[in-house]
């Protein structure tokens, strides 16, 4: 496996993991934050209004975690954006490097044309009085 594919393979499981770790996060939030209304609820005392706060407050809470699932992927898809560009980039430079090596290869099957002493520019002719 490349460096590449391992480093996304670890890049999805991170963000899975946060993903994961976020809805952990939220699931609690909801819980701590009904416990007052439950209260309430449980001895009458929480009427239209109170229930009305309370669908706010849960709503407030899975917009705001939503939110940070949605950043996090977005960063997951930033990531894989730019895991794929170093993979084409690695492509590039392997079909360079074989293209060279092809032109190496074929110009040793090639016969030499001057020997490299004569391949240097001739000297200029001497000016002659």
């Amino acid at each position: 496996m490349s460096k590449l594919l391992r480093f996304e393979a670890i890049k999805d499981l991170v963000q899975e993991t946060v993903d994961r770790g976020v809805s952990g996060v939220e699931a609690i939030h909801k819980t701590i934050a009904d416990i007052p209304f439950d209260a309430l609820d449980r001895s009458g005392k929480l009427n239209e209004q109170g229930q009305s706060i309370r669908e706010l407050q849960r709503s407030t809470i899975e917009t705001v975690y939503a939110s940070i699932r949605k950043v996090t992927h977005e960063v997951g898809d930033l990531a894989s954006s730019m895991i794929e560009a170093l993979e084409d980039h690695e492509d590039a430079q392997a079909n360079i490097a074989r293209a060279e090596a092809k032109r190496r290869e074929e110009s040793k099957g090639a016969p030499e044309s001057k020997s490299g002493a004569e391949s240097e520019d001739p000297a200029p002719p001497k000016d002659t009085p």
